[in-house]
């Protein structure tokens, strides 16, 4: 046995997974925090559908003079979301999960962007408009990243 097979048995092996199988691993982590971070925030807005009041759907229904917004489509609302959290957080259901919190969020800028409710919500702020904007930006990203992941 030659020195140099020796030396062999005791340096490290090269790296034997291929660029395209590291690349898969990376995207798989990156899809994996965004939807957790997505999946936290449908859980925190979700969440808050279910309470005494909001201000939002309050509003929506006030000046719309529809009052199936409060509480029924509040209502639907929060358990859209905390579905979405679920698929979100599931592996072989990321995409859907996206695919309707994006959906969902059209939806809320849509609202903020309508007289019924506008950017700057009483009481609120700007806050609710710059989140759906910021996780909407987020599921974007997420789909592409899971769509090319999928076409692999």
């Amino acid at each position: 046995m030659s020195s140099i097979t020796k030396l062999a048995g005791y340096l490290p092996a090269p790296n034997l997974v291929p660029n395209k199988e590291r690349q898969t691993m990376s995207q798989s982590k990156t899809t994996f925090a965004l939807s957790l971070l997505l999946a936290i925030g449908f859980i925190f807005f979700g969440v808050q559908k279910f309470g005494a009041e909001n201000i939002v759907f309050e509003t929506i229904a006030q000046r719309s003079g529809l009052p199936i917004f409060d509480p029924y489509v509040r209502w639907f609302t929060g358990v859209s979301e905390l579905i979405v959290a679920a698929l979100l957080i599931i592996p072989h259901t990321r995409f859907l999960g996206t695919l309707a919190g994006a959906g969902l969020l059209i939806g809320a800028i849509g609202f903020h962007l309508s007289p019924w409710l506008g950017i700057n919500v009483p009481t609120i702020g700007h806050f609710l408009f710059i989140a759906a904007v910021g996780m909407f930006v987020g599921s974007l990203i997420n789909l592409a990243i899971l769509r090319k992941t999928h076409k692999n």
